[in-house]
């Protein structure tokens, strides 16, 4: 006769029950850390508002503009061409020039470079300071 009870190897197991992936102390000091981040940024958002008034949407920002002044007798030809108005052919002309007749006296004197008018001289004059350099034989020598 056989048996119609199944032998105690062919029964199916349970799987055991699923438990959490990540245990339940590093799920909460997760949690925790993300909430003390979350915090943080807050309260800088915050000290943020409360020192400068309001944040400041960067596409918003005012523009400044910045006034560059240049020395036109130490500017070499890039820190010339730099300035509005002055291309890389004219700033190579007022290097040029000044090395061939000196070192300019005063800002008005750039107006013996052709290519600069009387126009392009008034609206560079902002940008442009005129420093007289000693060379080494007028400067006296440090007594010792």
């Amino acid at each position: 006769m056989n048996s119609t009870r199944p032998s105690p190897r062919t029964v199916p197991r349970e799987p055991p029950p699923a438990g959490p992936v990540i245990p339940r102390r590093q799920q909460v000091n997760s949690i925790l850390l993300l909430a003390s981040c979350l915090l943080a940024i807050g309260f800088f958002v915050l000290q943020q508002r409360i020192r400068h008034g309001r944040l400041i949407d960067i596409d918003d920002a005012l523009r400044k503009e910045l006034t560059l002044t240049v020395d036109l007798n130490s500017a070499s030809a890039a820190e010339l061409g730099s300035l509005p108005g002055i291309g890389p052919r004219l700033a190579r002309d007022i290097v040029a020039d000044r090395n061939s007749r000196g070192p300019f006296g005063a800002v008005d004197e750039l107006l013996r470079v052709p290519g600069i008018g009387e126009i392009k001289l008034a609206a560079l004059r902002e940008h442009l300071v005129c420093r007289i350099q000693l060379t080494g034989s007028a400067v006296p020598d440090p007594v010792h």
